[in-house]
């Protein structure tokens, strides 16, 4: 299994076709006015599976440089075509304490841990951007 996108967001929606919208995407940090604060931790992922039949998953999300263990999803996929990858919502909710590093890893079928994306966690204003023209 191979992961193609990770991407941190707000909230994530799911179109009557199928389609996601990802709402509120993050960079490569998420700033907070004040810590510790509870945050909706949402990622969307594109997974390719490598070969057909059921794997095993687990995603976590970790503070290394505190030893704090902020999430973990665990589940099951079926790849049923090799052709077609596999797109993949999952939140949960978190208490961010202080400022630091997450480290958002993954493992299949029992393996081990794979570092996929560090964030950056920040106390600081959250700044607004002008709009784009459309």
């Amino acid at each position: 299994m191979r992961i193609h996108n990770l991407t941190v967001c707000d909230n994530i929606r799911v179109e009557d076709n199928g389609k996601f919208i990802l709402i509120g995407v993050y960079t490569n940090a998420i700033l907070f006015p004040q810590l510790p604060a509870q945050f909706n931790f949402n990622i969307w992922v594109l997974l390719e599976a490598e070969q057909l039949g059921k794997s095993n998953f687990a995603f976590r999300g970790r503070m290394p440089d505190f030893d704090v263990d902020l999430f973990e999803i665990t589940g099951e996929i079926n790849a049923v075509d090799l052709n077609q990858w596999t797109p993949m919502a999952f939140g949960a909710p978190v208490l961010i304490g202080q400022p630091g590093k997450v480290a958002i890893e993954v493992k299949f079928d029992g393996g081990e841990w794979e570092l996929l994306r560090t964030m950056n966690i920040a106390r600081g204003p959250v700044p607004s951007l002008p709009r784009p023209p459309l």
